[in-house]
């Protein structure tokens, strides 16, 4: 992603998807940002967050995390790894005001070619 995460870790409780630990431009810690890919499990036939997954969000909220939501249909319409950091990066960038190092997707690419 071009910034410091972790996949699957345990937040104070919670599972999280991905964890983000970004810098500001002077290199100190912002705020932790949670991804969490929700399933459909976590909807209520309304289209709401079941309740389990509102508190899970307040709860991370109210502990300085920022927390953002990728629904799994769009996270899986999203097929390859290009795809995928474009995603991340639009729905990322007003959170964190930065754009996602995209060389991954690049060095990806060169390596399948050849």
């Amino acid at each position: 992603l071009g910034v410091p995460h972790d996949n699957a870790v345990g937040v104070r409780g919670y599972l999280a998807d991905i964890k983000l630990r970004p810098k500001d431009a002077e290199g100190q810690p912002l705020p932790p940002l949670i991804i969490d890919i929700t399933s459909h499990v976590c909807y209520s036939p309304d289209g709401n967050y079941r309740s389990h997954v509102a508190m899970k969000h307040r709860h991370l909220r109210r502990l300085g995390h920022e927390v953002v939501d990728v629904p799994y249909w769009e996270w899986r319409a999203q097929r390859t790894l290009e795809a995928r950091v474009e995603y991340l990066n639009r729905r990322l960038a007003p959170h964190l005001k930065l754009a996602l190092d995209t060389a991954l997707v690049d060095d990806k690419q060169h390596a399948h070619s050849g």
